[in-house]
């Protein structure tokens, strides 16, 4: 699907949140949650639902969704499998917008108990015109609306910055955000999609694209939904913020590990390579590299074109740097007549080519 800015604001700011599966079991999803809202400076209502307590840790419980007489923005279901229908129906009885289910066992287990319940999770979130973000999802955080909806408390230490990370895994997710705290990177938003019911990377973009914090996107991906409308809207988002990918599954012997992992079917990694490098899309080798170019882009607008002139100190590197642009497809600027001369005047003994070795001219610092 390809939901609009508005449709999917709620997830990112909303007003009230309801923790559906809330328990005082410090161990388990359902208290980590309530921890995550707590500790993230959320300033809206959350409420819990357990059908066991009536207070879990002072806070009143509900034994259903449906007894809570104030609207809902956004639900974070973690309940059993078997019971996430039920709790969709009630959502949808109660008008709620949005949905998070982190509860697995879905149609990532490969068997046909799991698919069936994904099938009707979905045809029943399409009843009620829900929107979902899961199964088998991490969940979002957002440090400018502040809001942690996920079960990972220590995600509130992640500060406010220009990268988006969107991922299909929730451990890759949450090891992306390291990788961006240690690099002294501030995230916009955080997102973990898992098996993509209703909501894929896509509709995200969309999003995103309109996001005035988020400057640039780093994306992990197994598979995707609908590969035509993510690479229409990738292309066209990454223009503006640019969009870096590290896809996994590479390998084909690994396509049925990502389908048990997020319920993802990865596809042939040679096409989906080709297609990034067709719509101009980056893409990174290791989750570091997600990282590093992510934080180099940000340092400086985007390229109006591919005019690109290198200047060093060491012949060598200048080797390199020209191999990797050509090896991209792309062409050396070719110095004008005009810039030549200009450079002459202040470097007397390079060759006047690109790439620019200025080695022999290093002394003369104050020139450069």
């Amino acid at each position: 699907m390809a939901f609009l800015l508005d449709d999917l604001q709620f997830f990112f700011s909303p007003k009230s949140v309801v923790i559906i599966g809330a328990s005082d079991n410090a161990y388990k999803p359902g208290f980590l949650c309530i921890e995550s809202i707590k500790k993230s400076g959320f300033k809206g209502k959350f409420y819990l639902v357990s059908p066991k307590k009536d207070f879990i840790n002072g806070i009143p419980a509900f034994s259903s969704v449906t007894e809570i007489s104030k609207d809902i923005d956004l639900a974070i279901i973690v309940v059993p499998a078997k019971n996430v229908p039920r709790v969709i129906k009630e959502c949808g009885e109660k008008n709620i917008k949005g949905a998070i289910i982190i509860s697995s066992g879905f149609k990532e287990l490969g068997d046909d108990f799991g698919s069936r319940l994904e099938q009707q999770i979905s045809k029943l979130a399409s009843i009620y015109g829900l929107k979902v973000i899961g199964p088998n999802a991490l969940g979002i955080l957002n440090p400018y609306h502040p809001i942690n909806a996920t079960f990972v408390p220590h995600l509130n230490m992640i500060k406010k910055g220009g990268l988006a990370i969107v991922s299909q895994s929730g451990g890759m997710g949450v090891h992306l955000s390291h990788l961006a705290i240690l690099e002294d990177i501030g995230i916009s938003k955080l997102v973990s999609l898992g098996n993509q019911l209703n909501i894929g990377f896509e509709d995200i973009l969309n999003f995103l694209e309109k996001d005035h914090a988020t400057k640039a996107v780093g994306l992990y991906i197994e598979g995707i939904n609908n590969p035509r409308l993510f690479l229409e809207n990738a292309g066209r988002i990454n223009l503006k913020k640019p969009i870096i990918i590290f896809k996994a599954a590479k390998n084909k012997k690994m396509n049925s590990s990502a389908l048990s992992h997020t319920g993802a079917m990865a596809g042939d990694y040679k096409i989906y390579s080709a297609a990034f490098r067709q719509f101009g899309i980056i893409e990174a080798y290791s989750l570091i590299d997600v990282i590093d170019i992510a934080k180099g882009l940000m340092m400086q607008p985007p390229a109006q074109g591919n005019r690109l002139a290198i200047l060093t100190a060491q012949a060598g590197g200048g080797i390199v740097m020209a191999d990797s642009w050509l090896n991209a497809g792309l062409p050396l600027a070719k110095f004008s007549s005009h810039t030549i001369d200009e450079v002459s005047k202040i470097i007397m003994f390079s060759n006047l080519n690109n790439p620019l070795d200025i080695s022999w001219s290093i002394s003369d610092s104050h020139k450069l």
